[in-house]
């Protein structure tokens, strides 16, 4: 899941033009702390990688290289000092929010997993349009089915993992500020918009840079700190505000500022704006560089009034001074909020701010606000997916049962761990004996000298 319109390639931008160093070493960053990392982004990149094996071998060897591959990036990570704590999505197909998301890339997997079947395994694949069609193929095949034989492989190696309820995503951001992990490893902003601290992504290609887990290069980290602290923009754009031209300051000087004045949570509206995957392509016509003005200026609380300045508006309600970078910061009448849009960017903000995971201390489903009573929450269901009972939301993280069958069947998941081990939480941990099904770590790998430190 990721922002468009060019959100990471601002936030380097910002951080480039302060002298903030993002580029990192992740084997001389993260060395010696705890990462959570973003399991589903990993399958997509290898599963591009070993695309062929996915989508033309038989269901016995087809996702053996990219389980083995999964594998070896992993302990290549945890011999330089960065231990894991890898979290896969569960059923984030379901969740209300993303199921237009998830449905439209469905559609598309299936058409090119046509098209390359009709081609044949002696096609050739190394140019367009059938390198980008297996690639794609490949990537819808990313379910459940490869998760297991992951898991499986992982277990081997005495990595343990955990499934998140819904996306690994929130997941991930609720272990965070748990102080269970440091931080995030992932391919994509999302975890920045949804206030991760400490983000360390995996560039994509046309960055320049590539991640290699065997030498730890390279990585972009950004710490939420440094991305809500440019206080320096603050008077160009105020500036740029009463000469009566945005175009004054640059359009990272504009992001920057609202991270300043408005803080994280600027993120989650701009997204939704902008367009992600809560939002398809947002308000139409609308990117970063028409957003972030009206954003400093009115704030992102006042939902209903940023969709009145940002809507398109009628011929007769336009101001002739009006253009594309000064929408929404002349003194006219606006029309009432589109209830559509209004619902579009409303929904997709909630979206973000309540998304659920599983709690290891309270060991029960949470929304990561922390801020809806448990009726709020439930008038949220529509969106962010129903909130399971204790017992079921433990055995879907521990890979106990499935997170996609309604009846919660159990897996067949013969010697798989169940969850992976930290001195922090070594009283509240949980245990086979805690959840019916589940199993034990092995013997072997309870040493105290196991896991990295």
């Amino acid at each position: 899941m990721t922002v468009r319109g060019g959100f990471l390639g601002l936030i380097r931008a910002m951080l480039e033009r302060r002298g903030i160093s993002y580029r990192k070493n992740l084997h001389h960053d993260a060395s010696g702390k705890v990462l959570g990392l973003d399991a589903g982004g990993w399958l997509h990149k290898l599963t591009s990688a070993c695309a062929k094996d996915v989508v033309f071998l038989d269901d016995a060897g087809r996702y053996t290289k990219v389980a083995e591959l999964f594998a070896a990036w992993c302990m290549a990570l945890r011999q330089a000092g960065v231990n894991l704590r890898v979290v896969f999505d569960g059923d984030s197909a379901s969740m209300p929010g993303k199921k237009q998301e998830k449905a439209d890339r469905a559609v598309a997997a299936a058409d090119a997993l046509e098209a390359v079947r009709a081609a044949g395994e002696s096609a050739d694949f190394s140019t367009a349009p059938l390198k980008s069609k297996l690639a794609q193929a490949a990537s819808g095949m990313c379910g459940e089915a490869m998760v297991t034989v992951v898991r499986h492989e992982l277990a081997r190696h005495g990595i343990g993992c955990t499934v998140a309820p819904y996306e690994a995503d929130s997941q991930l951001v609720q272990m965070e500020r748990k102080g269970i992990i440091y931080g995030v490893l992932t391919p994509d902003a999302d975890m920045i918009v949804h206030g991760c601290k400490h983000t360390f992504i995996m560039p994509a290609a046309g960055t320049g840079d590539r991640f290699t887990p065997m030498t730890g290069a390279w990585v972009h980290r950004f710490d939420l700190d440094s991305l809500i602290s440019d206080v320096d923009s603050v008077p160009i754009v105020d500036a740029a505000l009463v000469a009566g031209d945005t175009r004054l300051a640059t359009t990272d000087q504009w992001l920057g500022a609202c991270l300043s004045k408005h803080a994280q949570a600027t993120l989650p509206v701009l997204a939704a704006i902008a367009g992600c995957d809560y939002s398809g392509t947002g308000i139409p016509n609308v990117g970063l560089v028409t957003a972030l003005p009206v954003l400093y200026q009115h704030g992102p609380t006042d939902i209903g009034l940023l969709v009145r300045h940002l809507q398109p508006q009628p011929r007769s309600q336009q101001v002739a001074c009006r253009t594309r970078s000064k929408r929404g910061t002349a003194a006219t009448q606006l029309p009432p909020a589109d209830p559509a849009l209004l619902t579009l960017v409303s929904n997709a903000v909630d979206c973000y701010a309540h998304a659920l995971a599983f709690d290891l201390m309270s060991q029960q489903m949470v929304e990561i606000s922390g801020r809806l009573t448990t009726e709020q929450l439930k008038d949220k269901e529509t969106l962010v997916g129903h909130v399971h009972d204790g017992v079921r939301a433990k055995r879907i993280f521990m890979g106990a049962c499935s997170a996609l069958a309604p009846a919660f069947s159990d897996l067949p998941q013969l010697n798989m761990t169940t969850v992976w081990q930290d001195d922090e939480i070594v009283d509240r941990r949980i245990t086979a004996d805690m959840v019916d099904g589940a199993q034990l770590l092995p013997e072997s790998f309870e040493r105290d000298d196991y896991y990295a430190r």
